[in-house]
């Protein structure tokens, strides 16, 4: 996790003013999440990052665990929901695989601008799955950079495979979206909330049957 880390330990500090284009998006997509979260929800915050999304979901649930992998993402918004005089938010410096997170245990988990730098999608997706309560909400907003490829993103994607980079996945949303169906999930509401690239937004129940 060290190595993964870095990256995001080195940009915390700027983070926000580096995201400030996206304003739009993280606003549609508090809105758009918020009619999925309901008081006595235990809610997974899965890279969290510096709390942009938590800070504003945290007041409609009972719980929030804000997970991510980089110290310095976690205490920027840690500082935030304090300021806020919010109570109601555990920080973990840990991965989504981390053991305290106890399967059949959340009412909602979201994964908001995060998927497209997962190699294993197919893992975290079965990590989510189990989790998850039987009805539980997947909510996930993420880049598809594989929409409409530019010489940046595909620079990003071969210095990822090299391990110079964070690992960038060239999704596009119906990919994304087949890839939620296909690991026991119901998708119930989409919507792209940026012009270029598209920001997917995605909420999916957990089949009721697994």
């Amino acid at each position: 996790m060290t190595e993964k880390s870095f990256f995001w330990d080195k940009i915390a500090a700027k983070y926000d003013k580096q995201v400030s284009g996206y304003t739009a998006a993280y606003e549609k997509t508090i809105e758009r999440s918020r009619k999925y979260c309901s008081e006595n929800d235990l809610l997974l915050d899965f890279a969290c990052g510096t709390g942009i999304t938590t800070l504003h979901l945290a007041p409609r649930v009972k719980e929030v665990h804000a997970v991510d992998i980089s110290r310095k993402m976690i205490g920027a918004a840690q500082e935030k929901t304090e300021k806020a005089g919010l109570k109601n938010v555990r920080f973990y410096h840990a991965g989504i695989f981390d053991n305290r997170f106890i399967p059949g245990t959340y009412d909602v988990i979201t994964a908001f601008n995060v998927l497209l730098f997962i190699k294993n999608l197919p893992g975290v997706f079965a990590r989510i799955h189990d989790l998850l309560k039987p009805g539980g909400m997947l909510l996930s907003a993420t880049d598809c950079l594989g929409e409409k490829k530019t010489a940046v993103h595909v620079l990003q994607h071969m210095l990822g495979k090299a391990g110079l980079f964070p690992y960038t996945g060239l999704l596009t949303m119906d990919s994304l979206e087949t890839a939620v169906s296909r690991y026991g999930f119901t998708v119930r509401e989409t919507e792209n909330l940026h012009g270029s690239p598209p920001n997917y937004f995605i909420a999916a129940v957990k089949n009721s049957a697994d």
